[in-house]
């Protein structure tokens, strides 16, 4: 039932669905204002499910969606985006958090090697990105970044662009928005392994497929 709530979109209903190992989750409205709190029985139980999709070789987008949703409610990351790169254009896929509504079409920036932003940064570094002070600063006073900074605002946020045999073909982005809550390492090192996972499984569904040996004649 959550894999086919997932696939059509209704991410929102899958933490109300009892999984193999895990008890109903009451999904209530997040208050304006409120600090959304990590949940830790809500990672566990979205990194079960994880491992049971990859053996079972469930669809990416699903995975994605997944993942998203431990970042969102497990970790207590307000705003989560998983954005694809195309075309030297960063475009929002999956998005989840108050305030998000309208970000599937505000979201779209430039990822051009020529531009300086926070994602061209993350294409560059890979991995695991945690964007404050001083280099946040630098990144954000670029003409390039204005607009981003429309967008989502100016605040220290996380990053990871996935890595697919060299390219990079999505980045997610996480931020705690201005509700008042600070990401700490605890927030940093759960979205990096959330990531990690779906990294997996992207590799997994782009390796080539191994054809079958033919009987010697």
């Amino acid at each position: 039932a959550a894999e086919i709530a997932l696939k059509y979109g209704a991410q929102e209903l899958c933490v109300l669905i009892p999984s193999r190992t895990l008890t109903v989750i009451e999904d209530r409205p997040l208050a304006v204002g409120r600090v959304l709190q990590a949940d830790p029985q809500v990672q566990l139980n979205i990194l079960r499910e994880l491992g049971a999709a990859n053996a079972e070789s469930q669809d990416v987008n699903t995975i994605f969606k997944m993942v998203i949703e431990g970042m969102h409610r497990g970790i207590g990351l307000e705003r989560v985006v998983l954005a694809f790169i195309h075309h030297h254009k960063v475009a929002a896929k999956f998005v989840l958090g108050q305030g998000t509504e309208n970000w599937k079409q505000q979201f779209n920036f430039d990822a051009s090697p020529f531009s300086d932003n926070i994602f061209t940064h993350a294409k560059k570094l890979g991995g695991a990105i945690w964007l404050k002070d001083n280099e946040l600063k630098r990144i954000s006073a670029s003409s390039d970044s204005r607009p981003i900074i429309d967008c989502v605002g100016e605040q220290e946020c996380l990053l990871f662009a996935l890595d697919v045999n060299g390219r990079k073909p999505a980045v997610f982005y996480a931020d705690r928005s201005n509700f008042g809550g600070a990401i700490a390492q605890d927030h940093f090192e759960s979205f990096r392994h959330f990531a990690v996972q779906a990294q997996i499984n992207l590799c997994r569904v782009s390796a080539p497929k191994a054809r079958p040996i033919s009987a010697a004649r």
